[in-house]
């Protein structure tokens, strides 16, 4: 689970560069078999993405502050709410 920019930097292999993961969803950092099975518990077992209108406030909130960004799923709906840290 991740944001990823729908334009912008670039990897060096040419992918384009992701923003964010999801607590305990970094391959680089985490086990494969627990962010897998994470983000499966989470959100399922599908690949799909949701765009997101960056010009939002709570982005904006984001970028000036050390809140965090929350992410909450049902069968029907996502939804992002910004939160003080833990």
């Amino acid at each position: 689970m991740y944001f990823l920019a729908e334009r912008g930097e670039r990897r060096p292999d040419g992918r384009q560069a992701l923003l964010a993961y999801a607590v305990g969803c970094n391959p680089d950092t985490d086990p494969f078999d627990d962010w897998w099975h994470l983000a499966g518990r989470e959100l399922g077992g599908d690949d799909f993405a949701e765009y997101f209108d960056p010009k939002d406030g709570l982005f904006t909130r984001l970028q000036h502050s050390a809140d965090d960004l929350v992410l909450s799923a049902t069968a029907t709906h996502l939804s992002l709410a910004v939160v003080p840290p833990a």
